[in-house]
């Protein structure tokens, strides 16, 4: 985005040709990564914490952090 930091997440349903606004998530969680299966929804950030939305995007819980080297 360009006038503050934050996530904005979309979805399409059709391959691509449209989408739709599923959440905005304000500059305490900016995504680095993100993966969808079904209903699941989990981002990553670039201090690799994670996110995650059981319900489409709809509501959000942290689920800590990555294991691993964080250069």
């Amino acid at each position: 985005t360009t006038t503050t930091r934050r996530t904005e997440v979309y979805r399409s349903t059709d391959g691509g040709q449209n989408w739709t606004l599923v959440t905005t998530l304000s500059a305490d969680f900016v995504a680095q990564d993100i993966a969808a299966v079904g209903d699941l929804i989990m981002m990553t950030n670039d201090d690799a914490r994670v996110a995650y939305s059981t319900d489409r995007g709809a509501t959000w819980k942290l689920g800590g952090r990555l294991i691993g080297d964080r250069k």
